[in-house]
C-alpha cells in the first residue's frame, strides 16, 4: 500500500521530531528565571529563593558575658 518513498519520509520526520524535542529540552533547562537573575544581581536574596531559605534555617548562636567589678568608695 505505501511506497518506499513514504517510509523514508516518515523516518525523516521521526528524526526531526527527536532533534526538535532535544533542542526544546535543552532550551527549557538552560534559561535563567526571573528569580535566578534577581538572586544574581541583588545584594539580598528574594524571599522565595533557596538562599533565603538556607539563611532562615541556619542556626546561629550568640553568647554574652557579663562582668561585674566592685568599685571602691571615693574615701579609700
Amino acid at each position: 500500500m505505501t511506497s518506499h518513498d513514504a517510509s523514508v519520509c516518515i523516518d525523516a520526520v521521526k528524526w526531526l521530531a527527536l532533534v526538535l524535542l532535544l533542542v526544546l529540552f535543552a532550551a527549557a533547562n538552560s534559561c535563567t528565571t526571573l528569580v535566578n537573575r534577581r538572586d544574581l544581581y541583588s545584594p539580598e536574596p528574594a524571599p522565595n529563593s533557596l538562599e533565603a531559605m538556607r539563611q532562615m534555617t541556619t542556626v546561629t548562636t550568640t553568647t554574652t558575658t557579663m562582668r561585674r567589678e566592685a568599685i571602691a568608695p571615693a574615701g579609700y
